[in-house]
């Protein structure tokens, strides 16, 4: 809708500023110019009118963590919780990490805390595995619940940006490649996120101004 707009905008700034002999009204400032998002490289065509500057294409800025920051292409599903699985390598290789930093000392009868963590590795994916440890050992190893929590949390973004390119991916080798012509969806939230440096999202008072500029006597 903005874009219809805004081309409908372009289309009575032609026509105001023809034919000085038959109208009386002041011609507008408009100038043209590119914005280029240093996010993503991405330039657009700007429109500035009234002291305003608007950009003239949809904006096609894809957020990090996608449809979890309320950013989509056309047809793409939402993500769940239970999408979202660390991978079991970067996890299992963190773990060792940590054995070797000694954040996993103590014994549990005759074995080491830390055999018993690699053992378990094998039997349980990163969510019960935190849940295994501390129901069995957190009470007695508080800290190796806390750094398996650390590792957990610092591998969850990586995790989360895999899923939901996937789920970008999958909507857009069907839709026609939607967002490279048209732009993103987005949740309202998901624009207030989305909009550049600088840029906001236009109020009531915003989409009145360029209207009363181009209508003035």
């Amino acid at each position: 809708m903005k874009k219809v707009i805004i081309i409908l905008l372009g289309i009575i700034v032609y026509c105001s500023c023809q034919d000085d002999n038959n109208s009386n009204r002041v011609k507008p400032e408009v100038s043209f110019s590119d914005f280029q998002d240093p996010r993503d490289s991405k330039t657009y065509k700007c429109i500035t009118i009234g002291g305003q500057t608007w950009m003239a294409e949809n904006l096609k800025y894809r957020s990090p963590r996608g449809s979890m920051d309320g950013c989509y292409t056309y047809g793409e599903e939402n993500m769940r919780a239970q999408d979202i699985v660390i991978n079991q390598e970067l996890w299992a290789d963190s773990i060792r990490a940590g054995i070797t930093r000694g954040e996993f000392e103590g014994t549990v009868g005759t074995m080491k805390l830390a055999d018993i963590l690699v053992l378990w590795l094998d039997y349980f994916k990163p969510d019960s595995y935190i849940n295994q440890v501390e129901n069995s050992y957190g009470a007695t190893f508080p800290n190796a619940v806390i750094s398996l929590r650390r590792i957990y949390n610092n591998l969850y973004p990586q995790a989360l940006m895999e899923v939901s390119k996937q789920f970008f991916e999958k909507a857009e080798s069907t839709n026609g490649h939607y967002s490279s012509k048209y732009g993103f969806l987005y949740t309202y939230e998901g624009a207030l996120q989305a909009v550049p440096d600088g840029w906001r999202l236009p109020t009531d008072d915003d989409w009145k101004k360029p209207w009363v500029c181009l209508f003035q006597k």
